[in-house]
């Protein structure tokens, strides 16, 4: 995964089981060692969703990579993909399981977001932030 390419803004992105429509566009970034960092689009990522997902289910340095594998992703959930046996696509999700453009409705896989979002969630190896402005972070 790297930094460098520009996000993916989905046209319909409205998910059909659930009907939810979540407009908050955001970005979901890892810090590397190497200064740089990788990172995801997320269309539902608002910090009142995202927030208690992120510090509970993405709290690993693997979890975060695993994440942000999938590229852009409509709705943050709790999971990265569905357990065995469980049918999970984009228009009949498991519930609790993380919903992508790629993998779950077969869109080009798009990794690395340079565009900021309305929310910026920065992981820096052991700890999430939300990142308000260039100079500033706040711990969520």
């Amino acid at each position: 995964m790297r930094s460098g390419t520009l996000c993916y803004h989905p046209k319909n992105s409205t998910n059909l089981k659930t009907k939810e429509i979540m407009s908050t566009h955001s970005r979901i970034r890892m810090e590397l060692p190497t200064g740089e960092t990788a990172s995801s689009y997320c269309r539902g990522a608002n910090p009142d969703h995202a927030r208690p997902i992120l510090k509970r289910n993405y709290n690993t340095t693997e979890k975060v990579e695993e994440l942000l594998k999938l590229g852009s992703l409509s709705v943050l959930r709790p999971r990265v993909k569905a357990e065995p046996g469980e049918i999970h696509t984009f228009n009949d999700p498991v519930q609790d399981v993380t919903i992508a453009y790629h993998r779950d409705r077969g869109e080009r896989l798009q990794v690395g977001c340079d565009e900021p979002g309305t929310y910026d969630y920065v992981w820096n190896g052991s700890r999430w932030y939300l990142q308000v402005d260039r100079n500033t972070r706040l711990a969520l």
